[in-house]
């Protein structure tokens, strides 16, 4: 029982909600060092907007939307399926159908400034570790796991199940 000197610490129920994430540093080397921290309401919007962009590139070779969302037996994901298992899958998607569109993935979750991308993906390109990568993947899935889960197992499919339905209908 904690006694009036003793502080009790109370959890803010907001963070339960929506949980706060300390910034992560990641260091690229020659001074590319950046904070990972969840994305604003505009990185949301330029992360949806290049998923959208290969969301329909992919679409565009004939994948239909049940082989976009589900993993190739072929290269089994270990564990159960979970939101990170989607977003890792939907990340090999995009470098198989949209390989020019990673980088400008990275610059988003990396929060680089549109006027420093050019730059910034170069050096990415060229100097960027596997370790670096999976790090970053794996801070920002931690960071926006709800809304990976929103968007890919959620919105995705409404949206397209609305598509479908809607051509269906202009087809009789």
């Amino acid at each position: 029982m904690a006694t009036k000197t003793q502080e009790v610490a109370k959890e803010d129920p907001m963070d339960i909600i929506e949980p706060v994430f300390d910034p992560v540093s990641i260091d690229l080397g020659n001074g590319y060092v950046f904070e990972l921290k969840p994305l604003s309401f505009f990185g949301k919007m330029e992360f949806f907007s290049i998923m959208g962009k290969a969301v329909e590139r992919i679409l565009s070779e004939d994948v239909t939307v049940s082989e976009l969302l589900s993993s190739d037996p072929k290269v089994p994901l270990r564990g159960s399926s979970s939101e990170s298992d989607e977003f890792i899958l939907m990340i090999s998607k995009v470098v198989q159908y949209a390989p020019d569109l990673l980088l400008d993935i990275y610059c988003v979750i990396l929060g680089v400034n549109k006027q420093e991308r050019k730059d910034t993906k170069v050096y990415i390109e060229e100097n960027m570790t596997d370790d670096d990568g999976f790090k970053i993947l794996d801070v920002f899935i931690e960071q926006n796991a709800e809304l990976m889960a929103d968007f890919f197992v959620k919105r995705i499919p409404e949206l397209m199940s609305k598509i479908s339905s809607k051509v269906q209908k202009s087809d009789q």
